[in-house]
């Protein structure tokens, strides 16, 4: 699900701000009571492997699924990708490993959005937001005071191995 109609009209420009926006935007989807850990990172290509690291780290502390991390490093490799070749300048990434619900969310200085049209089949790239549309139930970008943040959702299974009904 893709939406752009989320609230949070905070600014990036310094650090308490991002991580005002990114708990905004956070809140307002899943709401599950945690806290936002973040990365800032410069918008050089090795900064994706950064991201990819925090990523796993933060959900190997909190003993998430083997597979909702690889799909949570994936999906955060995707948008720190998009960053660095969007945005050309530093980003911040966001992550809160809720009860319910695993967030990520990174904030760039590129105001526009990525467009939404596929790729040709000659394309090398052009894929990302495809990938994250396709593995991540809740998604969506917004631009921000001179920022934009994109974000995704991933839904923990419940105990008995199945997950729990969507809010």
């Amino acid at each position: 699900m893709c939406s752009g109609d989320q609230p949070g009209d905070s600014s990036s420009g310094d650090s308490g701000e991002t991580r005002e926006t990114l708990t905004a935007m956070r809140d307002h989807w899943i709401d599950d009571g945690g806290d936002v850990k973040e990365l800032s990172l410069a918008g050089v290509p090795s900064s994706v492997r950064t991201a990819r690291h925090f990523v796993r780290t933060v959900l190997d502390e909190t003993g998430a699924e083997e597979r909702l991390i690889d799909d949570a490093v994936l999906l955060a490799s995707e948008l720190a990708t998009n960053a660095v070749i969007h945005a050309h300048g530093d980003f911040v990434v966001g992550i809160e490993a809720g009860v319910e619900w695993i967030w990520v969310g990174v904030v760039d200085h590129a105001v526009e959005t990525a467009p939404h049209t596929p790729p040709s089949s000659q394309s090398i790239g052009g894929r990302g937001l495809l990938i994250v549309d396709a593995v991540a139930p809740r998604w969506g970008a917004k631009p921000i005071d001179g920022s934009k943040i994109v974000w995704f959702a991933l839904q923990r299974p419940s105990r008995n191995g199945h997950s729990p009904a969507h809010r």
